[in-house]
């Protein structure tokens, strides 16, 4: 009796699944792997990783085979100004100007996947890397779709060019770079610093006109000491040439262009 009730108490203490689990192990184990894999479906770092692996095949259609741009330089410069370049042109323009060429093919749905896979790669540089590239290759101005008003000629064609205003993403770009810690590190005076003062300087090193002595007398601060701060912008931003006993040092946009060329290489998109 004793034997026959120890024996009871074991069946009893399996449990349904066990018994299952023991008769089709091979269909258990499936079962299990395609509930983990819901469960990482569902979880936030798989619904990230889908993600990217849903963009890169979305882009991989439109990866080049060959590189198309020289430089890092040449394929941001093309992102920036790419949505620029799409307004609809006049027909009197456009029968007046014939066929127009078509590069290598960046025209329409490539072009667009191709500029937005390179913005892509500019959004994986920090804000401060992102923004000095943006103000280094974004155009100062951009046409306004529509403003086709005045009429000009051009090799003898009445042509009708659109008017331009300020582009608002490089304007933003350089207030980004004006409020940086490094720029008011080096525009400080008493371990105070001017707003619109860092604006100019900033926009002084991107080729914009900006007089020093203008600034000088506007916030009365001496013209070597406005000269000075320039200096330490200039070399911050672009670098130093070297020479006359000084040493050449990388400037903080040729860094960024730096990383986004590794990137774009490893993409193929320049030599």
């Amino acid at each position: 009796m004793v034997g026959r009730d120890s024996v009871a108490v074991e069946v009893e203490a399996v449990t349904w699944a066990e018994r299952w689990e023991r008769m089709n192990p091979e269909q258990v184990l499936m079962r299990k792997q395609e509930s983990a894999k819901r469960r990482f479906e569902n979880s936030k770092e798989g619904k990230s990783m889908i993600a990217a692996d849903n963009l890169k095949s979305m882009f991989k259609q439109y990866a080049p085979s060959e590189p198309l741009f020289s430089s890092a330089h040449a394929a941001i410069v093309f992102a920036l100004n790419y949505n620029h370049q799409q307004y609809d042109k006049p027909l009197m323009n456009r029968l007046s100007w014939g066929a127009m060429p078509q590069g290598k093919g960046l025209s329409g749905i490539d072009g667009a996947a191709q500029a937005g896979m390179i913005r892509g790669l500019l959004g994986r540089l920090s804000d401060l890397e992102c923004a000095m590239l943006i103000a280094y290759c974004a155009p100062k101005q951009i046409p306004i779709p529509g403003s086709h008003t005045g009429t000009k000629f051009v090799d003898g064609q009445q042509v009708r060019p659109p008017q331009w205003s300020t582009n608002p993403e490089y304007q933003a770009a350089l207030r980004q770079i004006a409020n940086t810690y490094q720029i008011h590190t080096l525009t400080s005076v008493d371990h105070q610093s001017v707003r619109a003062l860092r604006l100019a300087l900033v926009c002084r090193c991107f080729g914009e006109s900006v007089s020093l002595q203008a600034l000088s007398d506007k916030y009365s601060i001496p013209y070597r000491t406005l000269k000075r701060m320039h200096a330490g912008v200039r070399d911050y931003l672009l670098g130093k040439r070297g020479g006359y006993g000084q040493e050449a040092t990388v400037g903080a946009i040729q860094q960024a262009l730096n990383k986004v060329e590794n990137m774009l290489r490893e993409q193929r998109v320049i030599d």
